[in-house]
């Protein structure tokens, strides 16, 4: 009983301490900085965009809104 206590107390500290070291080191941020951010700014990039500067901006033109009486 006494081993199985101090197996769990054990296992219970190291994910403690892996936890603990994650969070000081930022261990999470530097994965999705290192990891994930290429990954989705590669993706984001070669998606196709709307020119917004070659819009004709027209001041008196607004949409019409249902609430509006």
């Amino acid at each position: 009983m006494k081993k199985k206590i101090l197996k769990v107390l054990g296992m219970g500290l190291s994910v403690y301490f892996v936890a603990f070291l994650a969070f000081i080191l930022d261990l999470d941020g530097k994965a999705l900085f290192y990891l994930y951010e290429p990954i989705i700014t590669k993706h984001f990039d070669d998606m196709p965009r709307k020119d917004m500067t070659k819009m004709p901006y027209e001041m008196n033109k607004y949409p019409k809104y249902d609430d509006q009486i």
